[in-house]
């Protein structure tokens, strides 16, 4: 796999971790737009699909 799918992955296993599988997540910064370098990072911004107890 290449970095963006290996970090794509990652995300997806966050989301489903912290939200659920009925929240979301977005993907943000060198990585989600496939510019990705040896300290490149990647911002992720998760929303629950109901609120928090």
């Amino acid at each position: 796999m290449t970095g963006i799918e290996n970090a794509l992955a990652d995300v997806g296993q966050l989301r489903a971790a912290f939200v659920g599988e009925q929240g979301s997540a977005l993907a943000y910064g060198s990585h989600a737009t496939s510019t990705t370098a040896a300290g490149s990072d990647l911002d992720l911004l998760v929303r629950r699909a109901t609120p928090a107890p």
